[in-house]
């Protein structure tokens, strides 16, 4: 932005030097005549560099909009991520929990089976005191 404004100061600048050199070949009269032609090349140029700053400055206007736009959007995606990630911390904290709990149901399932299995053994010790 800073080269596109020295690009438009100088054209006015120029501008400025092609209106004073088109007075002064205005006062020369008829030995001014080439020194107009020139002048009026000059303020030429000087529009020219004007169109071609404006032109700069409009286009890094829109770079800087789309800069601006790629940034939030880089944010709202590394904000996603960090959502992403405690829902992830959430989960695996979750599964933990489920883990320790299937372990436990297991274990007891486990010392159930035992139980039963004395139970059984105990009632067939019962059976053949029955019997005998």
């Amino acid at each position: 932005m800073a080269a596109s404004d020295v690009i438009h100061a100088i054209a006015e600048q120029t501008n400025l030097l092609a209106l004073n050199a088109t007075i002064e070949s205005a006062r020369a009269g008829e030995a001014g005549r080439g020194f107009a032609v020139v002048a009026n090349e000059v303020k030429d140029l000087a529009r020219q560099s004007g169109e071609n700053a404006d032109t700069i400055t409009r286009t890094l206007a829109e770079v800087r909009t789309q800069v601006d736009a790629a940034v939030a959007r880089v944010a709202e995606i590394s904000h996603s991520m960090d959502e992403l990630n405690q829902q992830n911390g959430t989960l695996a904290a979750a599964i933990e929990e489920q883990s320790v709990s299937v372990q436990q149901i297991a274990e007891s399932v486990g010392s159930t089976a035992g139980e039963a299995d004395r139970m059984a053994a105990g009632i067939r010790s019962l059976e053949q005191i029955a019997r005998g």
